[in-house]
């Protein structure tokens, strides 16, 4: 019986609320608009293939900031703002980072219970979640659950990885906020090819929002900072055929052209061997941490290097030729203006 309750409290403890409590609703009902956008060129309005023009957004702060859909806005003539008494308003475009996929608005509409509050604690597997559309002016509430966490997801300017799987749809929603059963938001569902698959939907993560929506605001673009390297997580099996003295830590499989990380002469992989059915590159150099943070993913990496600015100094410890080694980095920029 006591082993009972204990795994019930863990339960609890590890996934608090698991329903969206009434009380949550109330708070993220009215923080969550309609967005309608005519294109500039009005033969995009009339081709079958554009994004769909109107969209959902969420109030992120008191003063009548709005998180919304970079491709809704782009090239955007004009943005109506709906809210959820029908009230139009204007929304003024602060600008638009394509490396998260988001833009910022902002309105002429002030009050103390406007803005969602941006969850601190990461989501878990098995965590439910709770997208809320107003797509055609009827708030729609979609639950679901994170499947993966982190998993890649690949752009024309790389791969990210630190995006969360889960199994909702967009069908009834379109894009839009997603929130954890306390009603924090959690992550930004976007109507893009490459975040839907068969199973579900990959979800724009915390970390790539807060940032975004602190540097629109103040200076209308997101400059991100940028070390360059790309690879795959090391694990128990790998690291013993390595004969390594340890069992995490990111296996560099390449560095970009005109990164930091290339003009410090970070090493990405060699060759690559088999194992069972997958295939590891190797040879490369191995990072283990950051700032004294251990790194056991990609997904690690970015959460740090995200954090920082451009031009911070960045302390990497790494593995060569049988040893570790230190070395400072000085993070470069990168801006995404354009996908």
């Amino acid at each position: 019986m006591a082993k009972c309750l204990g795994l019930i409290l863990i339960f609890f403890l590890i996934f608090p609320g698991q329903v969206l409590s009434g009380t949550a609703v109330k708070r993220v009902y009215n923080q969550v608009v309609t967005l309608m956008a005519a294109p500039i060129n009005t033969d995009f309005l009339s081709s079958s293939d554009v994004p769909k023009q109107i969209a959902s957004g969420v109030f992120v702060s008191k003063d009548g900031l709005i998180l919304a859909p970079a491709y809704l806005v782009q090239g955007a003539r004009w943005v109506d703002v709906v809210l959820s008494d029908g009230t139009f308003l204007g929304g003024k475009i602060l600008g638009v980072d394509h490396l998260s996929g988001l833009a910022l608005l902002k309105v002429n509409y002030n009050s103390a219970r406007l803005g969602v509050s941006l969850a601190k604690r990461g989501l878990v597997v098995g965590e439910k979640v709770y997208l809320i559309g107003r797509p055609r002016f009827k708030v729609n509430i979609k639950s679901g659950q994170v499947i993966e966490n982190p998993v890649k997801v690949s752009f024309s300017f790389g791969t990210l990885a630190s995006f969360y799987a889960t199994n909702l749809s967009l069908q009834g929603t379109g894009s839009g906020p997603v929130f954890n059963s306390a009603g924090e938001l959690v992550g930004f569902a976007l109507d893009l090819p490459n975040l839907k698959f068969a199973g579900g939907l990959k979800i724009v993560p915390p970390h790539l929002i807060r940032p975004v929506i602190t540097a629109l605001s103040e200076k209308g673009q997101m400059v991100w900072p940028w070390l360059g390297v790309e690879g795959l997580a090391l694990n128990p099996t790998l690291a013993k055929i390595l004969k390594l003295p340890f069992k995490k830590g990111l296996l560099i499989t390449h560095t970009l052209p005109g990164s930091p990380a290339r003009r410090v002469g970070f090493m990405g992989k060699k060759k690559s061997i088999s194992l069972g059915n997958l295939i590891f590159p190797v040879g490369g150099d191995i990072i283990v941490a950051i700032n004294g943070k251990r790194i056991s993913s990609q997904a690690d990496l970015e959460k740090i290097i995200f954090a920082r600015k451009p031009g911070d100094i960045v302390t990497i410890k790494y593995w060569r030729n049988k040893r570790f080694y230190t070395i400072k980095v000085r993070l470069g920029k990168r801006s995404f203006l354009q996908p």
